[in-house]
């Protein structure tokens, strides 16, 4: 028998079973079962519907929060890598870019450059540290205007130095210039020079040893100022190889006494007999390999290293040691002038040094007449100035040292107390050999005679 069973949702079941086992209660329960059926088969349904709906809101929101911090860590990175004042890259990722290059084109020839700003600090000290930063921006945006053009990256690195990683050409003379103009066009009312270092390609040399070569030419010095670009060569490397050489042979060499102090007498020659009046402490390198090598050569190469407070106080026991044995022998005290350079102005332990040395040896503070060097005058003047003065205060005699030979010098006078001007010796050996030095030389005696200062020529 077959019949159609009406449900309680309206639906009709189809049912076909034998007549004879079919009876009202078999009815009942069949009809009962189909409802069940029906009952947990919607349930299921609409618990899957809401657990669908339930887990893919959360997986989308999880997707949202992945991107959000991805993209902010993307400018974490953006924001690291690039220096926050000329938005070209730090040293590191301009270092992690370059390498890049250089191993997935190895074959493609790239030049390192380093480019400074000559006596940057002076800058700075002249003109303030707000316009030391408009000059970076300045030219970090006409080195970025280049390698847009060039090809390359950029960055800069530490104070005045910049760095780039650019395809090889012969035109660098060129390019410095280009950046030179844009310097000069923005500020005319500033003495603004660059120069640089390059080491071209040259096949397998990774990028850090083209800038550490790059980065040595641009610290040689030049004769030739027409050019301000240096291209590192062989005998570049041989003087690098050389200047270490003496670096690290310094220590041994005051060990050894290879370097020798002489003493250059100064006469007083305004009387009609010159007399004898003092003396200045010279000293010279005997090498055992490499022979007699000039001040000229190991002096700017340990002002540069800042080894040269070490040779100074070399220097200033030797003197004081002479100072005492003619004492002895003579029964007086010549007096004798020593160097007194940039670095050892600047350190803090200066006067108590002086003082124990000349406390140790029995002699006057006034015996040991220090003289400013050069190097001293370019860096912070206030703070020159007052370390002068309290040397000057304790009975210490200063003496300005190749006076004329600058606009540091002339300007340092003017501010800074001395007991003596040492004229450059190019002026002495001018003397005589045309109007115009003569008249240059009468000028700074004038100016020491009316200042009431000494002048040692």
């Amino acid at each position: 028998m077959a019949s159609w069973l009406p449900l309680s949702n309206g639906m009709r079941l189809f049912v076909s079973v034998p007549v004879s086992e079919i009876n009202k209660s078999w009815q009942n329960m069949v009809r009962n079962i189909v409802i069940a059926s029906l009952i947990v088969l919607l349930i299921v349904s609409f618990i899957t519907m809401r657990c669908t709906d339930y887990f893919t809101r959360p997986l989308r929101m999880s997707n949202i929060r992945s991107k959000a911090k991805a993209a902010e860590g993307q400018k974490i990175i953006s924001e690291t890598e690039r220096d926050p004042l000329t938005n070209l890259y730090n040293w590191n990722y301009l270092l992690v870019y370059a390498n890049k290059i250089f191993r997935e084109h190895p074959e493609k020839p790239m030049d390192a450059v380093v480019i400074d700003i000559d006596r940057f600090h002076s800058v700075n000290a002249l003109h303030g540290w707000e316009f030391g930063d408009r000059v970076l921006r300045e030219l970090g945006e006409e080195i970025q205007s280049f390698v847009n053009e060039a090809g390359g990256i950029a960055g800069h690195f530490t104070g005045d130095r910049f760095n780039l990683y650019c395809p090889h050409r012969e035109d660098w003379q060129v390019q410095l210039e280009r950046f030179q103009s844009r310097l000069d066009g923005v500020f005319q009312n500033a003495a603004i020079h660059l120069r640089m270092g390059v080491k071209p390609w040259q096949p397998w040399m990774k990028p850090i040893q083209q800038f550490d070569r790059a980065r040595t030419a641009c610290n040689m010095r030049r004769e030739d100022y027409k050019s301000r670009v240096r291209i590192y060569d062989t005998a570049m490397g041989q003087q690098e190889e050389r200047d270490q050489r003496l670096m690290n042979d310094l220590a041994r060499a005051l060990d050894s006494h290879e370097l020798e102090v002489y003493y250059q007498p100064k006469y007083n020659i305004q009387p009609k007999q010159p007399v004898l009046s003092s003396a200045e402490a010279l000293v010279r390198w005997h090498h055992p390999d490499l022979g007699l090598i000039s001040p000229k050569e190991f002096i700017p190469l340990f002002e540069r290293s800042g080894q040269i407070s070490i040779l100074d106080k070399y220097v200033w026991k030797s003197a004081a040691r002479q100072m005492v044995a003619w004492r002895d022998k003579y029964g007086s005290v010549l007096p004798v002038s020593v160097n007194l350079s940039r670095v050892d102005v600047f350190d803090p332990n200066l006067t108590d040094t002086l003082d124990q040395l000349v406390a140790l040896h029995g002699i006057k503070r006034s015996d040991l007449k220090l003289e400013v060097t050069e190097s001293a005058y370019t860096d912070n003047a206030d703070e020159l100035i007052r370390v002068i003065k309290g040397l000057r205060s304790k009975g210490y005699e200063i003496e300005m040292d190749d006076f004329g030979t600058g606009y540091s010098s002339l300007n340092m006078l003017s501010a800074m107390p001395v007991d003596v001007l040492k004229m450059d010796r190019a002026f002495i050996r001018k003397i005589g050999e045309n109007e115009k030095d003569n008249h240059l030389i009468a000028l700074i005696l004038g100016i020491a005679r009316s200042m009431k200062i000494p002048v040692v020529a």
